[in-house]
């Protein structure tokens, strides 16, 4: 793996003309540059919203540890989004109007994501994402959203493969109400279409104590692959109704 010290990406980055992005004109002022982490510390998502939080503030660290960036020290400033859209609306209302911070990151969900990527553009604040959905960078977001996660596209597309390469023929794809769930059935049915399988899939309702009627949907296609789109909490509860309605084929 090649490593790039500090010196060298900035180099490499005024190089390329990094400077010229939109919300850039932050490196020319004083004071600290204060960068809004936008995270689900609770909620469906929240197992991924601790180590979000402590790689930004180590990133921070060593930032800071390094001289800062031309001369000024990087100032992380942490908001739960509660995995919730209308949360993270508020949130990052907070982050851009209060906070006044020049860029957000983190927004793992795709709904938290396609909630507050307005905001962003229309306040010039740059929005770097974890989602996947490939809406989010099709909506006319004028450069100021960047995406660090393989769209759904390319997600569904190797998942699909990879079943097909597992053996299977027959697959089903179970998730909830989000915006990529439609895209992962879409592309996955395709993919073993193609390959002279079948496929299907059932969106459900997040947040149910069991989801047994949707498995027993599910096991009446027959499938023996079934690919589970959730989240861990969701997902977690639809394996054990699995496991119970007797499920003996792959998971993914």
């Amino acid at each position: 793996m090649t490593r790039i010290d500090r010196r060298s990406f900035l180099g490499a980055g005024a190089a390329l003309g990094l400077s010229t992005l939109p919300g850039a004109s932050w490196a020319q002022g004083s004071g600290p540059i204060r960068i809004g982490v936008l995270i689900p510390l609770t909620g469906a998502t929240s197992q991924f919203g601790a180590t979000m939080s402590q790689a930004a503030q180590i990133a921070a660290a060593d930032i800071n540890a390094a001289g800062g960036v031309r001369g000024r020290k990087i100032e992380v400033v942490i908001e739960d989004d509660q995995s919730n859209p209308e949360a993270a609306v508020r949130a990052a209302r907070k982050l851009i109007d209060v906070d006044k911070v020049v860029a957000i990151g983190g927004s793992y969900a795709s709904a938290v994501t396609s909630a507050i990527a307005p905001l962003c553009w229309e306040s010039k604040t740059t929005l770097f994402t974890a989602s996947g959905a490939d809406s989010i960078t099709k909506l006319p977001h004028q450069g100021y959203i960047f995406r660090t996660s393989p769209t759904v596209t390319l997600q569904g597309t190797r998942l699909g493969k990879f079943g097909v390469e597992m053996g299977g023929k027959r697959m089903f794809f179970l998730g909830p109400q989000t915006p990529f769930a439609q895209t992962y059935i879409d592309i996955i049915s395709d993919i073993f279409t193609k390959a002279g399988g079948s496929g299907s899939g059932l969106i459900y309702e997040d947040k149910k104590a069991s989801y047994r009627s949707e498995v027993d949907q599910a096991m009446r296609a027959k499938p023996d692959v079934i690919v589970l789109g959730g989240y861990v909490p969701d997902t977690a509860v639809v394996l054990k109704d699995l496991y119970r309605a007797g499920y003996t084929g792959k998971r993914v």
